[in-house]
């Protein structure tokens, strides 16, 4: 069986568009940015983060604060991402990931915490974007450090390197502009 040049290169882009939508995800949460985080969940989309099971919007109504409250920064990197199309507006996403968080403990010193798990996504096509509308979050293993690097004299000798932040004050904010605005209109602003 052979596919004809505009399925394939429709299937190709489909692809692209659901790689995005996991970048969009790490994005938002890394940033706190709960407006691109709505480009990455439809409305109707179910999330399970661990205590956290629901609406996805419920959900992150709940992890975002908790995340703004708990931690200083968190870096979500994102691996290969499997991907198995069910018909031509649904698939099912594996995407492997290593999160990075920095969390104060009970008396506000900062510690690390890495987490390396997988997106069990199932996503949906609507019109021509594609959007998460179920998720469980799966945790392969978990390592920590009794404390984390202190970033106030810089890194790496240098005191004027960028260190990330969150919404709005993230230098991607400047530089890149409103990803989320872009993510909508399929690349231009």
């Amino acid at each position: 069986m052979t596919q004809n040049t505009n399925d394939l290169l429709t299937e190709l882009l489909d692809r692209e568009k659901i790689r995005d939508c996991m970048m969009r995800y790490a994005q938002s949460i890394d940033r706190l940015d709960s407006g691109l985080l709505e480009t990455v969940y439809w409305p109707d989309a179910h999330d399970w983060h661990g205590d956290f099971e629901g609406n996805a919007y419920d959900v992150f109504e709940k992890i975002i604060p908790y995340l703004r409250e708990h931690t200083i920064r968190t870096q979500h990197f994102l691996g290969g991402s499997l991907i198995r199309f069910v018909d031509s507006n649904h698939a099912d996403v594996e995407t492997y990931s290593q999160n990075f968080h920095t969390v104060r403990n009970g008396n506000g010193s900062p510690y690390d915490l890495i987490q390396g798990g997988r997106y069990l996504d199932k996503l949906e096509k609507r019109g021509q974007e594609w959007r998460i509308i179920d998720r469980i979050v799966m945790i392969d293993w978990v390592t920590q450090s009794a404390e984390s690097y202190n970033y106030d004299n810089g890194v790496l000798g240098s005191a004027k390197a960028p260190i990330s932040a969150r919404r709005p004050d993230d230098l991607m904010y400047s530089f890149l502009g409103d990803i989320a605005a872009t993510s909508q209109s399929g690349g231009a602003a």
